[in-house]
């Protein structure tokens, strides 16, 4: 089975819609069943998720896969900020805005932008990310940077940090809740300034 590194080479090569339907169905199916969790009835969840397949299906070579040429992290990280921009400008009550969601905001990082590039809704969690993570411990710092920045596997980093690889579990997942919780009032206060709540642009 070939990568989504593969088939984005074989798209951007032959621009051949086949390359893009497999990569559609390798992944539609994970980012539809999130759709439904957040978005109150099916047919706002279809939509959006209609829009973001679009506009992946336009900007295919700038999709960005991991060392092992899969782009699932980056298409729900794209995901995660389009549905950010979606909430703020649309009406609110078509959104279920849970725990679920503002705990994986901070995941959006800087390349994950839609069309509007200087997104600064994004930029701004972004911003205080970083803060977070250079107030750590160097350690504790390294370990996370290596896993979220670089891609290292819990095994690598564990030898490379020559610590056990529970270890280094425990403190990638202490760090992420540590960044979830002081993330969630920097988006609330987005929230309030940002007027409530109309449009996606993709």
């Amino acid at each position: 089975m070939k990568t989504d590194q593969e088939l984005l080479d074989d798209f951007v090569e032959s621009a051949e819609n086949r390359s893009f339907e497999e990569f559609f169905k390798r992944h539609h199916s994970a980012l539809y069943r999130k759709s439904l969790r957040f978005f109150r009835n099916k047919e706002d969840a279809e939509d959006f998720l209609q829009d973001f397949w679009t506009y992946v299906f336009r900007n295919m070579t700038r999709i960005k896969t991991d060392e092992q040429g899969s782009a699932a992290r980056f298409l729900h990280s794209v995901y995660l900020c389009d549905l950010y921009d979606y909430y703020k400008r649309k009406d609110w009550a078509t959104v279920r805005l849970d725990d679920e969601l503002l705990g994986k905001l901070h995941q959006c990082p800087e390349w994950s932008y839609n069309s509007v590039e200087d997104d600064v809704y994004c930029a701004e969690i972004q911003e205080k990310k970083v803060q977070i993570i250079n107030s750590l411990p160097e350690t504790d710092r390294k370990i996370y940077n290596l896993y979220e920045k670089h891609g290292f596997s819990i095994y690598d980093i564990a030898r490379y940090s020559s610590l056990s690889e529970g270890t280094v579990r425990n403190k990638i997942s202490t760090i992420t809740a540590l960044i979830n919780n002081r993330l969630r009032p920097v988006y609330t206060a987005i929230s309030l300034l940002g007027g409530i709540f109309g449009g996606i642009s993709l």
